[in-house]
């Protein structure tokens, strides 16, 4: 198919070509005839019947135009098959005549104009609620430990009988009310019972809803979109399936949001239902508190014991202190009279040094005195040995008197 009108292409023109598949919205890949309506609307005939591209939506990349298909077959509730091949025209009237393959309607006249179109959203509502996947009659819970009047004994026996496929022996209801007996609610619905501002205890945390819409012309074609507000992120992909379940669902409010799209293709408006989940009982506020008492008696156990330690420790610490203090004191005074030893030793080891300085000083003088006295008698005994000569030599005697002279000079100096 051409994306521009071929009678308006240019010869030296670019023509633009596309693929038209079941990957972008055909029907069937098998296509045996197309023919344009005299409103402009392309329709294609298929193996899988008509598929037809409005006039808005033809001058659209095939790529966009999904959206805006309608399918005329078997599986969207008209008795077009598969068609022919070169078998479909249109006529004056825009009117499309095909030729089936089908026995039943071998011949299909298709005036897409007379068609009747609703254009209203299918009426959508919730007719049930299970909890744990089992079906509930609310009005045995409601009525636990209360006087049933005649209309509503007659109400829940219907509800029993739907809920269940029958009505339910003293001793099963018994059983129902003792499993359920816990779950919360304040009243009932009309006309399709379910339990308004319904409070689920934790263990009973997995509901599930049944829901229809009503859509007298072709029901089979209708879609449904669901999520619970507080466990999705986002709608449910699109399905035919008239149930939704969710498990184990963390405590806190919740609203289900539903809605459907009928054969026109057009989206109801979303219904809710909300209901509450309520916390294990180790997470309700009540063992918080308690929690939170642990804590702080468990704290003040720790504080007095690290108290009780502590006090421990700096006794200890003071009395290491003190045997501390006490052998410092000791070794002061050790080393005090330590100190004083080696001042005392210094001194008698300076007044050595002094004394064999002075000793060293008083030698030398005295080995000079010595030496000198020494031969001052020796010269003495010469002087005399040379008196008792016969003839004295007195140049002699006179030099030896005057070193004997000067060795007392010498003598006296030092």
């Amino acid at each position: 198919m051409l994306q521009e009108n071929t009678d308006k292409v240019k010869p030296e023109g670019t023509i633009f070509f596309d693929n038209f598949t079941t990957a972008t919205g055909l029907a069937d890949d098998v296509v045996s005839a197309i023919a344009e309506d005299n409103r402009g609307n392309i329709v294609i005939g298929t193996n899988l019947g008509f598929t037809l591209i409005p006039a808005k939506a033809s001058s659209l990349p095939f790529s966009k135009v999904k959206p805006e298909l309608e399918y005329y077959n078997i599986p969207t509730g008209y008795p077009v098959k598969d068609i022919n091949q070169n078998a479909m025209i249109c006529d004056s009237k825009g009117i499309i005549w095909a030729g089936t393959g089908s026995d039943k309607s071998a011949l299909v006249r298709f005036d897409y104009a007379s068609l009747h179109k609703n254009t209203e959203p299918p009426t959508l509502v919730i007719q049930s609620v299970k909890v744990k996947d089992e079906n509930i009659c609310w009005y045995d819970l409601k009525s636990k430990g209360v006087k049933k009047n005649l209309e509503d004994s007659t109400t829940a026996l219907l509800q029993e009988s739907i809920a269940y496929g029958k009505i339910l022996s003293p001793a099963e209801n018994d059983s129902i009310s003792k499993r359920f007996g816990n779950i919360q609610f304040n009243g009932i619905s009309k006309f399709y019972p379910l339990p308004q501002n319904l409070v689920l205890p934790y263990e009973y945390n997995q509901i599930g809803f049944e829901f229809a819409a009503i859509e007298t012309s072709r029901p089979f074609l209708v879609k449904y979109q669901y999520m619970l507000e507080g466990y999705d992120k986002d709608w449910s992909p699109i399905t035919n399936r008239s149930n939704a379940n969710f498990g184990n669902i963390h405590e806190g409010n919740y609203t289900f949001k539903l809605k459907a799209r009928g054969a026109n293709r057009v989206w109801s408006e979303p219904v809710s239902y909300t209901f509450n989940v309520l916390p294990p009982w180790y997470r309700t506020w009540w063992a918080y508190t308690i929690y939170a008492l642990l804590f702080l008696f468990a704290l003040r156990v720790f504080t007095k014991r690290r108290e009780r330690h502590l006090r421990a420790e700096k006794e200890k610490l003071e009395k290491t202190v003190e045997e501390r203090t006490e052998e410092l004191n000791k070794s002061m005074a050790r080393l005090q009279s330590t100190q004083s030893q080696l001042i005392q030793s210094e001194k008698l080891a300076s007044l050595g040094e002094l004394t064999a300085g002075i000793a060293h000083e008083i030698q030398n003088p005295l080995n000079f005195v010595n030496n000198f006295s020494e031969l001052s008698v020796d010269l003495a005994k010469d002087i005399k040995d040379e008196l008792h000569k016969p003839e004295i030599d007195k140049l002699y005697v006179e030099d030896l008197l005057t070193d004997l002279t000067a060795n007392q000079e010498k003598i006296n100096h030092h």
